[in-house]
């Protein structure tokens, strides 16, 4: 369940996120997912052997698997995300929000993005 926190009250604030838990950021990622006007639909994905993935935005016909790593192995792909480009063709890219690493994996076309950055990051089909 995920809920919009009150960002009047500026008490959501990334000069010490460190010490926020991971179901909070998660919270966050999703407003952000909600608020770009270039997704369509955020969705979550479960398989049956309760293999997960956050998000899944879906954005001009192309999918867009987001997970976030907010603790431990945040620079690994993701084996949920890998089995999911394995069984739909019509990925955009691959997006991992993490505490603060910030790369890209050609070989899997997977951004890592540090989570202050999501408000700039762009949900459309461009790389």
């Amino acid at each position: 369940m995920y809920f919009y926190p009150d960002y009047a009250t500026g008490r959501f604030s990334f000069s010490n996120y460190s010490s926020l838990s991971g179901a909070l950021i998660e919270n966050f990622v999703y407003r952000e997912l909600l608020m770009k006007k270039k997704c369509d639909k955020v969705n979550f994905y479960r398989t049956v052997s309760k293999s997960e993935i956050d998000f899944i935005v879906s954005s001009e016909e192309k999918l867009i698997p987001v997970e976030v790593k907010f603790s431990g192995k945040e620079s690994l792909f993701p084996r949920a995300m890998k089995q999911f480009n394995l069984n739909y063709c019509n990925i955009a890219k691959n997006i991992v929000v993490t505490r603060q690493h910030i790369a890209y994996e050609k070989e899997n076309n997977c951004y890592y993005i540090p989570v202050y950055l999501l408000p700039f990051i762009r949900f459309d089909n461009r790389k």
